[in-house]
């Protein structure tokens, strides 16, 4: 049977089997004697805190009349069984190992706790005789290789230390918005749509990441986006290491961008670019590059884009009077680093930010009409550079000193082995589209109330005489000072 909240099926011994869908608030009024969670780590904890006491009721409890307890046989108690990968620490499904994990090596019976890493698959044996492995070793050196949190999750079961009152971004709020969509490498040529590409930019160390967002105006929710590339504008050296590109080659990639999201509108109308300046200033190189116009491979001309926010480079439009304002932006770094952070969780808690679901290990994307896609590798490289986005933002942490200020920066254990940079980049596609949303909401027009009519009321209760700017109040009337 097919419902709009659940899907079952009933047996000939009287059992049923019912699978759950929809929102957790459709999710009511039930009673089970086995709960089976599976992916657990992906589900949210509301959904948890309704489906659980389905099985609370006790499979003992019998009445009606001339029921005796004792003709009836012991039954198996109702049980609750999570099925997944590893998680983060913030979540539910840690909270019931980290409990039946407890209860189990203090000798209790009601729990159970089998934590199988990839060696058991890797290493299958029947009746002591080894069997071939369910997968091959080189897919878990990959994972490890390309995204090794995901990897040590998945493959090894290591909780991230992700959990906590200080995580800036839980885990589940990026899972409930994940939806099955391909990335995009160019302009969709949509009027109703228009891109953001945010650059933190590197010249010797870390990352050197841009990040493009895809915006669009619901009547209903406002303004939202959805991530759909990411480019790491790094090269490989000779002995397999990686270092940033140089910074011509850097500017070469950003104006193909620039180009190719904006599509066949006008000059930049249809991008926002966003570039860190650095806290150093190491980003300011470029705004002076950008100014001047260029040619692109299809020998077309486009012109320079200036920044008007800054002081450093609004004189420059005397220099370079066709740079197109309002393009380009450069927020400071240091002011407003805690704020364009912050503005990550209110976004993705507004349920208003949308992501690429994790890159599937075969290669192989379900849509949301059912049908299977094989991702090229360009696809691959983008869903794998979204993930990565996940997970710097995953570890950042909200600190506060001892004057009050709050601090956000990468966990205390993962800053000496992970970049923030593609973070940063997102924290500036949030900050971006909460500006969207805080201009949508203060441009609507302010009602406009008629006081003429409460003037009248005023005029009639004294008599017809009204007060007006610049007149005597008490003109005709006692002085209620007088002595």
């Amino acid at each position: 049977m097919h419902g709009k909240s659940q899907y079952s099926t009933s047996l000939y011994n009287n059992s049923e089997i019912t699978t759950l869908v929809g929102k957790a608030e459709n999710v009511v009024g039930k009673r089970s004697n086995l709960n089976l969670y599976d992916e657990a780590a992906l589900i949210s904890e509301n959904f948890f805190t309704r489906t659980e006491p389905f099985t609370l009721q006790s499979k003992g409890f019998i009445t009606g009349q001339g029921v005796s307890h004792d003709i009836y046989p012991e039954d198996l108690p109702n049980q609750n069984i999570y099925l997944s990968s590893a998680g983060d620490t913030g979540g539910h499904l840690w909270e019931m190992y980290k409990y039946a994990a407890t209860r189990m090596m203090m000798g209790y019976d009601d729990c159970f706790v089998a934590d199988i890493n990839c060696e058991i698959p890797l290493n299958p044996t029947i009746r002591g005789v080894k069997q071939p492995p369910m997968f091959e070793r080189s897919e878990v050196d990959r994972m490890m290789k390309v995204n090794p949190y995901r990897g040590l999750r998945e493959y090894f079961n290591y909780f991230d230390q992700n959990g906590g009152t200080d995580v800036l971004l839980p885990r589940q709020l990026v899972t409930r918005n994940e939806v099955p969509y391909l990335p995009e490498f160019k302009s969709a040529d949509n009027p109703d749509i228009h891109y953001g590409l945010f650059y933190d930019p590197a010249h010797q160390a870390d990352n050197s990441f841009v990040l493009v967002c895809e915006y669009s105006h619901d009547d209903e929710i406002g303004w939202q986006m959805r991530i759909v590339n990411g480019i790491n504008l790094v090269q490989v050296l000779p002995d397999g290491s990686k270092k940033p590109m140089k910074a011509t080659d850097q500017l070469e990639w950003i104006r193909r961008l620039m180009v190719a999201y904006n599509g066949k509108a006008e000059d930049y109308k249809n991008i926002k670019l966003y570039i860190d300046p650095g806290a150093g200033g190491g980003g300011l190189l470029y705004k002076d590059f950008l100014l001047e116009d260029w040619i692109d491979n299809h020998n077309i001309r486009h012109r320079g884009v200036i920044c008007m926010e800054r002081d450093d480079t609004r004189a420059d439009i005397q220099k370079f009077p066709a740079a197109i304002q309002d393009v380009l932006y450069m927020p400071d770094s240091i002011r407003f680093r805690t704020d364009m952070f912050c503005s990550i969780t209110d976004m993705v808690s507004q349920d208003v930010v949308k992501f690429t679901p994790p890159l599937p290990n075969n290669g192989i994307m379900r849509l949301d009409d059912g049908s299977e896609y094989t991702l090229n590798s360009e696809q691959i490289r983008a869903m794998l550079e979204i993930d990565l986005v996940k997970e710097e933002t995953f570890a950042m942490r909200k600190t506060r000193n001892d004057l009050g200020h709050i601090k956000i920066a990468l966990a205390a254990e993962k800053a000496s082995r992970m970049h923030d940079d593609r973070a940063y980049t997102f924290a500036m596609a949030c900050f971006y589209l909460q500006k969207l949303r805080h201009d949508e909401q203060y441009a609507r027009d302010i009602p406009k109330q008629d006081m003429s009519c409460l003037i009248d009321q005023i005029g009639k209760r004294n008599g017809g005489q009204i007060h007006r700017p610049g007149t005597n109040p008490f003109k005709g009337r006692a002085n209620p000072f007088r002595r």
